[in-house]
């Protein structure tokens, strides 16, 4: 029990600080050769989508960019180019 007036709720910095802790540990034991244990599961679905898209499509590098308006853009290009792509756009 904690001391009157105190509060037992954890703040977010704290649950920062300890997830962070935690990753350095997991981080630690795995480059000492320990077992390499997986985390909660995540949703993967949004990023499978995309995969699936960009397979069916024929993309297979990154970055690729599509406008709305279907023109494609493969690669990295400098910022004043892609401004200037993404204001060609065809309504």
């Amino acid at each position: 029990m904690s001391p009157e007036g105190v509060s037992d709720a954890i703040s977010p910095s704290d649950m920062r600080s300890d997830n962070r802790s935690s990753k350095r540990r997991a981080v630690n034991e795995a480059y000492d050769g320990g077992a390499i244990t997986s985390g909660r599961r995540c949703d993967t679905s949004g990023l499978d989508a995309n995969e699936a898209f960009a397979r069916q499509h024929g993309f297979t590098g990154t970055p690729v960019i599509v406008r709305d308006d279907g023109a494609v853009l493969h690669g990295f290009r400098p910022r004043e180019f892609l401004e200037t792509w993404l204001k060609e756009k065809v309504s």
